[in-house]
């Protein structure tokens, strides 16, 4: 979720951005962290010690957050995240993991440069690959558990070998069985 200075969600329409392209940086971003090989792919000593320069992760009191467990500002180049969201994520909760590597791909995606503020008319009409949301959940899909590196795997095996949800650990297995078909038809 992305959030103005004032702390108040915004809407927000992104450049138009395919799955390969998201898939293309995730790996950039892999490569980047010596990670092409690593299954866990570790975000949150990543963020932390390669990121100092691009943007700050600013780890806060759970009170200060609402109901919110994470959020961007782009135009400060900020990661916020709750504390207890953060301490899950250092011992390796999945879903805690997968919301921090969804907050880069903000951070990567949707630089104010890159996004505007939509109305609520434009949002109803806006297509999947201009969505924030959606763009950040599949960069962090295939960051966290990237398609060229699932394959032979089950689901229960993505989980635990990638360290990620079953929900994320579910959705690559379909990209990947989708792409296989693609690629035979």
């Amino acid at each position: 979720m992305q959030k103005g200075e004032n702390g108040v969600a915004m809407v927000f329409k992104a450049n138009p951005c395919s799955r390969a392209d998201l898939s293309a940086m995730a790996w950039r971003v892999r490569k980047f962290g010596g990670c092409t090989t690593v299954k866990a792919f570790p975000i949150v000593e990543f963020i932390e010690h390669n990121l100092m320069d691009y943007c700050s992760l600013q780890v806060l009191d759970d009170s200060e957050c609402d109901d919110n467990e994470a959020w961007t500002a782009p135009e400060l180049g900020n990661i916020y995240v709750r504390n207890s969201v953060y301490e899950a994520a250092v011992n390796g909760n999945p879903r805690a993991r997968f919301t921090l590597a969804h907050e880069l791909g903000h951070r990567i995606f949707h630089t104010t440069s890159q996004i505007a503020r939509c109305s609520i008319d434009e949002m109803v009409q806006l297509k999947i690959y201009q969505a924030p949301e959606w763009q950040a959940d599949a960069f962090a899909g295939e960051l966290l558990a990237p398609t060229r590196m699932i394959s032979g795997l089950s689901i229960s095996e993505i989980c635990d070998q990638f360290t990620v949800s079953y929900d994320c650990a579910r959705i690559q297995h379909e990209l990947l069985q989708r792409q296989n078909l693609r690629s035979v038809g």
